[in-house]
């Protein structure tokens, strides 16, 4: 039998997908922090497309909780309904993936924020954070913040540290890794009563934590993992489809999201509505995009290969546009028009901070199944599972 599980992991399209969202996400922390705002350009096609997608950063966010949910809470909830489930494998596997790249991006980010706050003390996204989009109004480096951050208590509980303010989503990317796998069995009459009722505990107190912020942005991951609860379903039902129905479907399904997420942004952007209708557009472009039949397709396998730094690229970006903007446009007022050749150095930036954070995750993420095979040998020798359940983690995008 073919591995579902495997077949989700590596799905060239879905890791296509996460790496388009992921640069949308560092395009609108760009745009903001160094061009001017859209009410003062010429609204040329140029211009408009590109300030059109810079601001669809938070729509991308809850696009990557339905891809979470169905890579990470759709495996998780199969083995909870096959009785297999074991949640210090899970945890273990959930936790190294996340703290491999999180702890490394902290340090880094207070290295980045106090040389920047010393050489360009003067500029005014140092001196008047609070002007600026997409930063917090008074960046916290303190020991207390700092550990909050590796405890996922961000944005629940505390500030994100520093100027690192996309770090908003792991906090709740962990609580939902936590949340729903126990929701479930606590329900499930395939564990030992004990373990039902710890489970229920651990439910309660993971809304206890989040709070309205946690139950508000869930419904796109939720909507994610009852996707990947069926993947033989949806794979059977993409094949009624017969070759052209399903080429209509790949063609229909990304309009379908794009739309979606630019009204999401334009008309009541975070409400629990349209975080239920983003859910639902990511999960039917989840659904159209669910099956890989591995044919050769040079620029997609490229995307698909580039993706795998996904997540580095969101947890390290932030601090590093920041020292950019000091540099190239100390003052706020006085930040480039988005026009002609200065377009560029956007697209210069962009593909710097690419190449930083895969070299971030050559030390990092891309080593999480070696780090948990060895973790796992020297303190849970008898520790069986999936090592391929990671491309889930978001490591991408900040509330804008």
């Amino acid at each position: 039998m073919k591995d579902r599980t495997m077949s989700m992991q590596t799905n060239r399209y879905l890791n296509a997908m996460r790496l388009i969202a992921a640069l949308i996400v560092v395009c609108g922390h760009i745009r903001t922090s160094i061009y001017i705002d859209f009410s003062q350009v010429s609204h040329t096609f140029v211009a408009t497309a590109i300030y059109a997608l810079s601001a669809l950063g938070n729509p991308a966010v809850m696009v990557f909780f339905a891809l979470s949910g169905y890579w990470v809470g759709g495996p998780a909830a199969r083995q909870v309904i096959a009785g297999t489930f074991n949640f210090r494998d899970y945890f273990s596997r959930r936790i190294v993936r996340l703290w491999l790249v999180l702890f490394p991006a902290l340090l880094l980010t207070a290295i980045l924020d106090f040389a920047g706050s010393a050489f360009f003390s003067t500029a005014d996204i140092y001196s008047r954070p609070d002007i600026y989009a997409g930063i917090p109004d008074a960046p916290d480096h303190s020991i207390l913040t700092f550990f909050g951050n590796i405890l996922f208590l961000q944005e629940v509980k505390i500030p994100e540290f520093g100027y690192n303010k996309p770090l908003w989503s792991l906090a709740l990317e962990f609580w939902y890794y936590m949340a729903f796998p126990l929701c479930m069995l606590a329900f499930s009459k395939k564990f030992s009563a004990g373990a039902r009722v710890a489970s229920a505990a651990g439910v309660v107190i993971a809304i206890a934590i989040g709070g309205e912020i946690f139950l508000k942005d869930a419904s796109a991951w939720v909507i994610g993992t009852l996707l990947g609860i069926y993947p033989d379903k949806a794979t059977a039902l993409r094949q009624r489809l017969g070759e052209n129905g399903r080429s209509v479907l790949r063609l229909f399904a990304p309009i379908v999201l794009f739309v979606v997420m630019a009204a999401a942004r334009t008309k009541a952007e975070g409400t629990w509505y349209t975080v239920l209708a983003l859910g639902l557009a990511a999960a039917f472009a989840i659904f159209a995009f669910g099956e890989d039949e591995n044919k050769p397709a040079p620029t997609l396998s490229l995307l698909s290969h580039a993706s795998e730094c996904t997540y580095s690229l969101y947890a390290i970006h932030m601090p590093i546009v920041v020292i950019l903007a000091a540099w190239l446009t100390p003052v706020h007022q006085n930040r480039m028009e988005l026009m002609s050749w200065k377009a560029m150095i956007l697209v210069v930036i962009v593909a710097t901070l690419y190449v930083i954070a895969w070299i971030f995750a050559r030390f990092t993420e891309q080593n999480t199944n070696q780090v948990r095979r060895w973790l796992s040998n020297r303190f849970f020798p008898k520790t069986s599972g999936n090592p391929t359940l990671d491309k889930g983690d978001i490591g991408v995008v900040p509330r804008l």
